[in-house]
């Protein structure tokens, strides 16, 4: 299975179990779930990536879980501020998911 392939979230869960390279995984994820992301978001995505799954402790699971509930959202301006300003919200850097919807 690819991520391209992905329809649901837990055909993502379980393909980020299967990949190694994690940030490439969620890089992938992210362009997939948020298509309409601006150009700049693009720009060194790879490492804006890294630099969020670092501030959630290298949890790959938690990460998607916020790059697909904020796909939804469909957010104004940068989609990668969104998601870094929801990661910034919580004081353990690790709310659970149903919290994050209602931002």
């Amino acid at each position: 299975m690819e991520v391209t392939e992905c329809v649901s979230f837990v055909d993502y869960i379980r393909l980020s179990k299967e990949v190694t390279d994690k940030v490439g995984f969620l890089t992938l994820a992210f362009k997939r779930l948020h298509p309409h992301a601006p150009a700049d978001d693009l720009i060194s995505l790879g490492g804006r990536i890294a630099g969020l799954w670092s501030k959630c402790h290298k949890d790959t699971g938690y990460l998607l879980e916020v790059i697909w509930v904020t796909a939804a959202k469909n957010p104004n301006g940068s989609h990668l501020n969104y998601i870094q300003a929801i990661l910034n919200k919580q004081p353990d850097k690790k709310a659970p998911v149903q919290q994050l919807k209602r931002y």
